[in-house]
This record gives structure tokens, C-alpha cells and sequence, in this order.
């Protein structure tokens, strides 16, 4: 039976819908899991600087290391209010209180000069986020290493190839810096002096509790650390 007018005209409007409905379908962008949404607002990743309540904070204004901390290497010490050590081969000091998830880390820093006939090797160390309170679990920080030509994030293993690396911002003998290291949803920030020194996107962010000052063989001291989590 042939369809009426009114018939054709009801079926070819219905056809449209339903392709309009496709359309709009295939246009549809999915984000990669792990990936923030486009239409989440951009961020200055300066403002966590300003941000955030302070949930832990240690001068090392005292003699012994203290409960707040785990180590394995006995070299790891407080001498004149600053947390020292010379040698720890990656054996590093662990904060026992867990990171808020997102999170900015605070302090000061500094390497020392060298005795006569040793090369000053920069090589400033800390490790964040990590899922254990171990080397190489979380992100490794590392600024001046290789004898003060680099500065690397690492994910996991410092020598691994997704490792993102730059020249050194030098670091300077007996100079104390100002390091903030942050967290925030897929983002790792770091910044030095205030200033934002290196940036890790990670579709599959290292979400771990755990904070740790280190040092291969250099004369790293450490002060005033300040743990924020932030809105």
C-alpha cells in the first residue's frame, strides 16, 4: 500500500532524528582513562603555593630524629636544628605521618662544599608519593645530579626512560634553596625558589602516602618541612 503524504512527510522526520541523534553521538569526545576532563578549569599551578592548610610541619630544632621518622642508615642525623646526612646511598629518611592525596610538600634544602680533591656533585635529592616507604616507589626529585648537569622527575626508577629530564638549574655550594613539591589530581609540580622548575603529567598518577628526604653521597641538609593539603 502506498503511504500518504502526511505518512512520508511523519517518516522522513523521524529518519532525521535519528540520524541527528547519531551525529551528536559520534561527536561525543570519551577523555583516556586516567586523563583529566577537557572541560575541567585550567589551573596556575603557582596558586598551590598560596593554598592549603597545614597538616604537619618539622624545624628540627632538637638532638634526635625523632617517631615521626623511619630510616635504615644510621647516617641520617640533627645537627644545629638541620637534618644532615652524607652518605645514605639512597637509603633515605621517611616521614611516617601519610601525605594528604592532594598535596603540597614544603622545605628548605642544601648541599654542601666538598673536602680538598673531591668534586662538588650538587646532587639534591628528595622522593614523593610513594606507595612504600622505600627508593624508587613513588616519584624521585633530583636536582644537579650527575655531577650538577641535570634535573630529573622520575617515575618509579630513576634511570628509567619515562624519566623527564633538563639541563641543572645549578645547584650552588652551602646556598640553601626552597623546594615545593605538589600533587594535584594527574598533576606532579615542582617548584624551586617559587619559581616552577619541572611538571609531570601522568595519565596513571602515583597516588602513594609517603614522603622522603634522600642523598647518594653528597652533603645534603634538609629543614623546615611543611606538608599542605590542599582544596
Amino acid at each position: 500500500m502506498r503511504a500518504s503524504p502526511a505518512q512520508t512527510v511523519i517518516r522522513g522526520f523521524a529518519i532525521a532524528l535519528l540520524l541527528a541523534c547519531i551525529c551528536a553521538c559520534e561527536k561525543k569526545a570519551i577523555p583516556p582513562r586516567g586523563e583529566p576532563q577537557a572541560s575541567a578549569p585550567a589551573v596556575d599551578p603557582v596558586s598551590y603555593l598560596t593554598q592549603g592548610e597545614r597538616v604537619f610541619f618539622d624545624d628540627f630544632e632538637r638532638d634526635e630524629i625523632g617517631s615521626s621518622w623511619t630510616t635504615k642508615h644510621p647516617g641520617w642525623r640533627i645537627e644545629e636544628g638541620v637534618l644532615r646526612d652524607d652518605n645514605a646511598k639512597n637509603e633515605g629518611l621517611w616521614l611516617n605521618q601519610p601525605l594528604p592525596k592532594k598535596v603540597r610538600v614544603s622545605f628548605k634544602i642544601r648541599s654542601s662544599s666538598m673536602p680538598a680533591g673531591k668534586k662538588f656533585p650538587g646532587d639534591l635529592k628528595c622522593e614523593a608519593f610513594a606507595t612504600k616507604q622505600e627508593h624508587e616507589a613513588g616519584y624521585v626529585f633530583i636536582n644537579g645530579g650527575w655531577s650538577n648537569q641535570l634535573d630529573v622527575i622520575a617515575r618509579l626508577d630513576e634511570h628509567g626512560t619515562d624519566r623527564l629530564e633538563q639541563p641543572a638549574n645549578k645547584v650552588k655550594a652551602d646556598a640553601w634553596s626552597q623546594w615545593d613539591v605538589v600533587r594535584a589530581g594527574n598533576n606532579v609540580y615542582w617548584f624551586k625558589a617559587g619559581k616552577l622548575l619541572m611538571h609531570y603529567p601522568d595519565a596513571n598518577p602515583i597516588e602513594g602516602p609517603f614522603f622522603g628526604f634522600n642523598n647518594w653521597e653528597s652533603r645534603s641538609s634538609f629543614d623546615d618541612l611543611a606538608v599542605f593539603e590542599l582544596p
